[in-house]
């Protein structure tokens, strides 16, 4: 599945991948040389490392209904996230990327764009 996130009708982020299936999940953007454009990753959790990553990302926590619980700016590889036990879904983005204009509390869209 691919998404977009949205807030108050800009897109934030254009091509949104769900990490899926068990190995999916376990590699997330480990050992992936970079990310390019307004992309990212979502997987449902509470809490991400960056383990074996070789560049910093931004992080953006969601609630179930999809409010802003945490945002993370340029996370370092080999950090581990606190855990956050409102959140559902973790979204990561390239670092640097994530505008400063979303704050916790927001309330976020993610369209489907299959």
């Amino acid at each position: 599945m691919h998404y977009q996130l949205v807030k108050d009708q800009e897109v934030i982020a254009d091509k949104i991948v769900k990490a899926e299936g068990f190995f999916e999940k376990l590699q997330g953007l480990m050992f992936k040389k970079e990310m390019n454009g307004r992309g990212g990753l979502l997987f449902e959790t509470k809490s991400i490392h960056t383990h074996f990553m070789r560049f910093p990302i931004d992080v953006i926590f969601l609630s179930k209904n999809h409010s802003v619980v945490k945002i993370i700016h340029s996370m370092k590889p080999w950090r581990i996230t606190g855990i956050y036990f409102k959140a559902k879904f973790a979204i990561e983005l390239a670092g640097g990327s994530l505008e400063s204009s979303i704050k916790v509390g927001d309330k976020l869209d993610m369209v489907c764009i299959n």
